[in-house]
C-alpha cells in the first residue's frame, strides 16, 4: 500500500508519546524506543527492523544501535542477533556491509530490493531521523525490512508524523546525554578545582555582599585553625586576626567596585606580636544568581621578605667588598654584541657604561700591547667550557692600571652566551711583586757569590797554608841576617796577611767554620716550606713529597737551606710565567757505581747508601749541550746577570761530601737529584714509607 491508515498513524504516535511522558527519570529509553520501532513495523507490514543513533568516531560517524527487533520474535531471532552484532561492530569501527555502513552518511531515504550483502533481508528501507522530520542534520537511522510487496517513497512520506516523533524523542534523549556529560564534567571540574586548591598553600576564600564565607579552602581553615564547614556562614570579620581584618574589609570594598584583581602586600602582628607579611589579591566574581561576590586569595610571604631584606643587605656587603677588593663585572651578549658593566668597574676604566656599547668598546680601553692577546683569549673562550684567566692593562687617565681577568661563558635562556667577567685592580700588587722579585734576585746573587766568594778563599787558604809551612822552612835553612831572609819573612808576613783575608772571606760567606751537626732533611725543608713558596712565582704550585723517617746527615743549616733554595728558583724560573708545578722530594736508596755514573763532574763517591733531595720541575727541558753548561759560574738561558745558582748548589753539595745527577730532555722538564751520605747506618730503619702535602 502506498499510505497508511491515519487512526492507526495517530495510535503508533500516540503510543510513543505516553511512553516518552512516562519515563521521567530517563530509565525506559529503551522501551520509548522499541515501541517507535514497533509502531513502525505494524504501519509498514514489515518483518524485522532496528534504530541506531549517529555517532562521532575518529575515522568518522558510525551507527551505534539502541533497538533491534521483529513482529515474530521466534521465527526472526537469527536475523535480529545477526543485525544487533553487525551494528555493534560497525560502531566499534570494524568492517560491516556497505549498505548498513554507509547508512552513518545518508541523508535521504534508501530503499533496497533484495542485496547479496544482506542475504537475511529480502527488502530494506532506511530513513534518517531528525527533530523535526529529515529537514536537518540526521540523529538517527529507522530502518525496517522484508515487507510484502518490498517498499515505495510514497511510504516514507505517509511515515513523516511517525518520524517525527522519533526525531524528536530521541533529540530528547541526545539533549539529557549532554546535559549529564556536562554536569559530569562540572562536577569533575569542582573536584579538580577543590583538589588543586586544598593542595595550595594559598589561603583561598569567597564571601557574599555581608561579608560572609560561602567557601573556603583547606588552607584557610588550617591557617586561622578552624574547620572549613564551621567557616561556611561566618562573618569574614569573626575569623581573621584584628589587624588583618581591618585592612581586608577595606580592601574588600574596592574590589567590589574593581572590574579586575586588587593587589595586596600587607603587614599584620598576629597575637604573639610577631610581624607577618601577606600577599594576594581581591577580586569579584559573579554569584549563580547574579549577585556579586568577592575572592580572596593571599599566601604568608614573611620567610621571602625576610629572605629578600636579607639578600638585599648581602648585596650591598657584595658592593662594599668588590669596592674594597677593587673588584669590577662586565658581561658580554654575544648574539648582540652589547657590553655592559657594573659602577665598580667604571670606577675602575674611568668610563660611564651608558649608550650602546660593545667588545670594541672595551678593547678602545686597553694598552695597545694587549688588545690581540685578548681578543684571542675571549675567541678561544667562545668555544671552550674552561675558565679563562687574564691579565691585561687599562690606559685611565694616562695611567696604566694592570688587570686580573676571570671570565666563563654562561647560556641564558632569553640572553643565550653570556661571557661573565670579574676583573681586579692588581697594579700595586704587582709593583709589589716585581719589588720583591728584584731584592730576591739581588739577594740570591749576593748569596752566590758569596758562596762563590767562600769557595774561592777556601782554595786560596789551603795555597797560602803551602807557602807559609815552604817558607817557615827556608827560614830555618837561612841566615837571620841574610838578604833571602829579609825577603823569605816578608813572603811569610805577605802570605799571613792573605790568610787572614781569606779567613774573612770564608766568614762572610759562610764557610769559615762549618756548624756541622745532626740534620734531618725532611724536617729543614717542612721548617721554610713558607719561603719556598714565596720563592716562585704564583703561577707555579709546590709539591712536597717528603720521607718521613730519613737517616740524620751531618752539615749546616744555612748552606743546606741556600742549596735547597738555588735549585727551587732554578726550577720556578725553568717552568716561566704560565702555570706549573714544581716537586720537592726527598728519600734514602743505596746506589750502585752505574747509579753514581750520572753525577756531575763525577765526585768521588763509592756505592752505597745515600740521603737524596730531587728537584723536578713541568719547565721546557734542557737539550744535552745545555745539560754540560749549567753548572759554570755565570752562565744562564735565563735573565742576563745569573748563573751563579746552580755553580754554588754544586760547591755546598761537595763541600758535604756529596754530589748532584741531572736527568733532563727538551719538552720534559728536568730533575735535579743532591747525594748525601747519612751520619750513621739506618739498617735498623724502615725506608719504605712516604707521603706527601701540597702547597697551594
Amino acid at each position: 500500500m502506498s499510505t497508511l491508515d491515519p487512526q492507526r498513524l495517530l495510535a503508533a504516535i500516540q503510543v510513543v508519546h505516553d511512553r516518552f511522558v512516562a519515563d521521567r527519570d530517563d530509565t525506559a529509553r529503551g522501551e520509548v524506543l522499541d515501541a517507535a520501532l514497533r509502531g513502525a513495523l505494524d504501519l509498514t507490514d514489515s518483518a524485522i527492523g532496528f534504530i541506531a543513533r549517529i555517532r562521532s568516531a575518529s575515522a568518522g560517524p558510525v551507527l551505534s544501535p539502541e533497538c533491534v527487533s521483529a513482529v515474530d520474535a521466534g521465527r526472526h531471532a537469527k536475523v535480529v542477533e545477526w543485525l544487533r552484532d553487525t551494528l555493534a561492530s560497525g560502531a566499534r569501527g570494524e568492517t560491516i556491509p556497505r549498505p548498513l555502513a554507509s547508512l552513518a552518511r545518508a541523508t535521504e531515504p534508501l530503499i533496497l530490493d533484495y542485496e547479496p550483502r544482506l542475504p537475511a533481508l529480502d527488502n530494506f528501507m532506511a530513513i534518517p531521523l531528525s527533530r523535526h522530520g529529515r529537514r536537518w542534520q540526521p540523529i538517527a537511522i529507522l530502518a525496517v525490512a522484508n515487507r510484502p510487496g518490498g517498499f515505495t517513497a510514497d511510504l516514507v512520506s505517509s511515515l513523516e508524523p511517525l518520524l517525527g516523533a522519533c526525531g524528536t524523542v530521541l533529540k530528547a534523549y541526545e539533549d539529557a546525554d549532554e546535559r549529564a556529560a556536562r554536569e559530569a564534567e562540572l562536577e569533575r571540574s569542582e573536584q579538580r578545582f577543590r583538589t588543586f586548591m586544598d593542595a595550595s598553600p594559598c589561603i583561598a576564600y569567597i564571601t557574599d555582599d555581608d561579608r560572609r564565607v560561602v567557601w573556603a579552602s583547606r588552607a584557610f581553615g588550617q591557617q586561622f585553625r578552624t574547620a572549613v564547614v564551621d567557616a561556611i556562614g561566618r562573618h569574614e570579620d569573626e575569623l581573621l586576626p584584628g589587624g588583618m581584618a581591618a585592612r581586608t574589609r577595606a580592601i574588600g570594598e574596592q574590589a567590589r567596585v574593581a572590574d579586575g584583581f586588587v593587589d595586596m602586600l600587607e603587614p599584620i602582628v598576629d597575637a604573639s606580636g610577631v610581624v607577618h607579611w601577606w600577599q594576594g589579591a581581591k577580586f569579584p566574581i559573579d554569584g549563580a544568581a547574579g549577585e556579586r561576590l568577592v575572592g580572596t586569595l593571599a599566601l604568608d610571604v614573611s620567610d621571602n621578605v625576610r629572605m629578600t631584606e636579607a639578600l638585599r643587605e648581602r648585596e650591598a656587603a657584595l658592593a662594599e667588598t668588590q669596592e674594597l677588593a677593587r673588584l669590577g663585572r662586565w658581561n658580554w651578549f654575544l648574539e648582540t654584541n652589547k657590553l655592559t658593566w657594573d659602577s665598580h668597574f667604571e670606577h675602575l676604566c674611568g668610563r660611564p657604561s651608558d649608550g650602546d656599547l660593545g667588545i670594541e668598546d672595551l678593547f678602545e680601553l686597553l694598552h695597545p700591547d694587549d688588545v690581540g692577546p685578548t681578543r684571542r683569549a675571549l675567541h678561544e673562550l667562545q668555544h671552550s667550557s674552561t675558565r679563562l684567566n687574564l691579565e691585561h692593562r687599562l690606559l685611565v687617565d694616562g695611567e696604566v692600571r694592570e688587570m686580573y681577568v676571570v671570565a666563563r661563558v654562561r647560556h641564558e635562556i632569553e640572553a643565550g652566551s653570556v661571557v661573565l667577567a670579574v676583573a681586579q685592580d692588581v697594579t700595586d700588587r704587582r709593583k709589589l711583586e716585581r719589588s720583591r722579585r728584584d731584592l730576591e734576585s739581588k739577594a740570591r746573587k749576593f748569596e752566590s757569590l758569596s758562596v762563590l766568594a767562600g769557595g774561592m778563599a777556601h782554595e786560596f787558604n789551603n795555597l797560602l797554608v803551602g807557602i807559609l809551612g815552604n817558607a817557615g822552612i827556608a827560614l830555618d835553612d837561612l841566615d837571620h841576617d841574610s838578604l833571602a831572609a829579609a825577603c823569605i819573612q816578608d813572603i811569610e808576613a805577605s802570605a799571613e796577611r792573605a790568610a787572614q783575608l781569606t779567613q774573612q772571606m770564608l766568614a762572610f760567606s759562610g764557610r769559615g767554620r762549618f756548624a756541622k751537626e745532626d740534620i734531618e732533611l725532611s724536617s729543614l725543608i717542612a721548617g721554610f716550606a713558607e719561603l719556598l713558596h714565596g720563592a716562585v712565582s704564583d703561577s707555579v704550585s709546590v709539591r712536597l713529597a717528603l720521607h718521613p723517617d730519613l737517616p740524620e746527615i751531618q752539615g749546616d743549616h744555612g748552606q743546606l737551606r741556600q742549596l735547597i733554595m738555588n735549585l727551587v728558583v732554578n726550577g720556578s724560573e725553568a717552568i716561566g710565567d704560565g702555570p706549573g708545578e714544581l716537586t720537592l722530594a726527598t728519600g734514602v736508596d743505596d746506589f750502585g757505581p752505574d747509579d753514581l755514573a750520572d753525577l756531575i763532574e763525577r765526585p768521588d763517591l763509592g756505592p752505597g747508601r745515600y740521603v737524596w733531595i730531587e728537584v723536578h720541575d713541568t719547565g721546557s727541558g734542557m737539550d744535552q749541550a745545555t745539560r754540560e753548561r749549567i753548572f759554570e759560574p755565570f752562565f744562564s738561558t735565563k735573565l742576563a746577570g745569573r748563573g751563579l745558582g746552580l755553580a754554588a748548589a754544586l760547591g755546598i753539595a761537595r763541600s758535604h761530601g756529596g754530589g748532584i745527577m741531572v736527568g733532563s730532555s727538551p719538552g720534559a722538564g728536568a730533575r735535579f737529584k743532591v747525594l748525601l751520605p747519612p751520619a750513621r747506618s739506618p739498617a735498623d730503619r724502615d725506608h719504605s714509607e712516604s707521603w706527601s702535602r701540597t702547597l697551594l
